[in-house]
């Protein structure tokens, strides 16, 4: 989950992951994003080349804004599933940065993802999930210069979600 602490999870970048198996991961949204603003792409993911076990189901939840001002990208990656529960945002110059969710099963999207530069569109979204499919709640969550979708189950974006591209 990316919260407010980092707790089992490797630092500082540019891949954060579990370090061991257990129920929870957490990281700081502060690390993630002194990351992005100060160093780099950066890559969130609980699979592994040799999976750790324990009782985690695999998912990221984003639970809080994940913001940075510069055309780094963030890579999300799943085994089971992404839940965006706040906003993911990159507004800089001379280009937003791309924004990538990959899921071994669904993408959930209850908050906007956004590539701004300066306020132009910039930047990819790309959302690749498995059978769950790509599922939205909100209106207008996904704005960029361009947009790639590939899910192998249903892409359900109701309540007149908007893609804002160029």
């Amino acid at each position: 989950e990316i919260l407010s602490a980092d707790v089992n999870i490797t630092t500082p970048g540019p891949i954060f992951e579990p370090i061991t198996a257990g129920p929870t991961t957490t990281l700081d949204v502060v690390t993630l994003q002194n990351y992005l603003n100060g160093f780099g792409n950066a890559i969130v993911r609980t699979d592994k080349a040799t999976p750790i076990g324990g009782t985690d189901l695999g998912n990221i939840t984003v639970s809080s804004a994940i913001t940075w001002n510069n055309a780094n990208s963030l890579t999300l990656t799943a085994n089971n599933d992404i839940i965006v529960n706040a906003l993911v945002s990159s507004s800089g110059a001379p280009a937003g940065g791309n924004i990538t969710l990959t899921a071994g099963n669904a993408i959930n999207l209850n908050n906007a993802l956004t590539s701004l530069d300066n306020g132009t569109l910039a930047g990819v979204i790309k959302l690749t999930a498995g059978s769950g499919g790509i599922t939205s709640s909100a209106p207008g969550i996904l704005t960029a210069d361009s947009l790639q979708i590939l899910s192998s189950g249903s892409v359900n974006l109701p309540n007149g979600n908007g893609f804002n591209t160029v």
